[in-house]
């Protein structure tokens, strides 16, 4: 059985990359670029509305831990004035953080919409 020889003085000459693979000289055209912001700009605005709606729910556990250490504290003082107080404070700023939270999370997901319209008929 006869085995092919290396000739060790030939240079070996590495292989050649198909055109599809090669990324080196790859340009993104503008729809392209328009379309990666466009993406990005959404990604953006649907976390910054994911996280009003985590601020949302963080927010019930703090009215209740909230409500628990004013009864307690009350119970504490034996007076009820004092937990009364601070229970509508506590109610009123909740309800005030609620509402602007809220607005915040519906306009952040209107914004994403818009921008996904006004990208789909930029293409038109």
């Amino acid at each position: 059985m006869q085995s092919k020889q290396i000739n060790e003085k030939t240079p070996m000459t590495p292989m050649q990359m198909s055109q599809s693979t090669s990324k080196q000289n790859y340009v993104p055209n503008n729809s392209v670029q328009k379309t990666r912001t466009t993406l990005l700009i959404l990604l953006g605005i649907h976390m910054f509305a994911w996280l009003g709606i985590v601020e949302l729910v963080a927010l019930a556990v703090l009215i209740v831990i909230g409500i628990i250490a004013i009864t307690t504290f009350s119970a504490v003082l034996h007076d009820i004035d004092i937990g009364i107080v601070l229970s509508v404070i506590l109610l009123i700023v909740s309800v005030l953080t609620f509402i602007f939270t809220t607005l915040t999370v519906v306009f952040s997901f209107e914004l994403a919409k818009l921008i996904q319209i006004q990208h789909n008929y930029q293409y038109i």
